[in-house]
């Protein structure tokens, strides 16, 4: 999902095949990094072809500064960590990452995690009143069923998701299937998705904050055409 989400963004990050291994001469953290907020990285003082693991740190070392900077949480490890490849300083680095993009985008559009949570929850309830799942957080187990998500779907694209698909998700086959069919439905939609199919169902946080985002900016657009051709009609 996170090299999904780094080659989406037209950073020339698009061959990425190993987020362990390509990131480790920093350059496409400082691209991430950089685009997230324009001008924080002096290109001037990077190597972009790196030679050794001297430069390979180099890189790393203004990534973890420039990371500081935006408001990461990078104390614990150091650019060497991840010029050498560690696994989990890698994954923690991209993952912020692609949370302060998401948080941008929201911040863009005057609102927070919050509110995401909250329109989410409204839209599932406006569409089904009988329907009772609220959830409480990003990390609410209730979302490992699928169910939420499809039912979310049903209220912003009703016609990329069929109500006779989704399963109770009472087992875990039943959960591994309408997490796949949300995940399918929500590219049908039109949504950027980062997520897959194993995050909902593992339930991990900053994947479900990603796809409830990306379903909340597809229900915006669609609003916002609505509302553009209301006039000619």
């Amino acid at each position: 999902a996170l090299r999904m989400w780094m080659a989406s963004l037209g950073l020339g990050l698009e061959s990425l095949s190993s987020l362990y291994e390509d990131c480790r001469d920093g350059v496409a953290f400082l691209r991430l990094v950089d685009f997230i907020k324009p001008g924080t990285i002096d290109w001037s003082r990077v190597l972009l072809e790196p030679r050794s693991i001297y430069e390979r740190v180099q890189n790393c070392n203004h990534a973890v500064r420039a990371a500081r900077f935006l408001g990461l949480v990078v104390e614990g490890f150091s650019g060497k960590d991840l010029a050498d490849g560690i696994s989990m300083y890698i994954l923690s680095m991209a993952s912020q990452l692609m949370r302060a993009h998401v948080c941008l985008f929201l911040d863009e559009l005057g609102l927070g995690e919050g509110d995401v949570l909250e329109w989410a929850n409204c839209q599932v309830r406006r569409h089904d009143d009988a329907f009772e799942m609220r959830l409480r957080g990003f990390a609410d187990a209730q979302i490992r069923t699928g169910v939420f998500v499809l039912r979310l779907l049903r209220a912003v694209a009703p016609e990329c998701t069929r109500e006779e698909l989704i399963l109770p998700g009472d087992t875990e086959e039943e959960r591994a299937q309408n997490a796949r069919y949300a995940i399918s439905c929500a590219h049908k939609a039109g949504c950027t998705v980062f997520a897959t199919w194993e995050d909902v169902i593992e339930g991990r946080p900053r994947m479900i904050l990603c796809l409830l985002a990306a379903l909340m900016a597809e229900d915006l657009r669609r609003h916002e055409e609505e509302s553009q051709a209301a006039p000619a009609a």
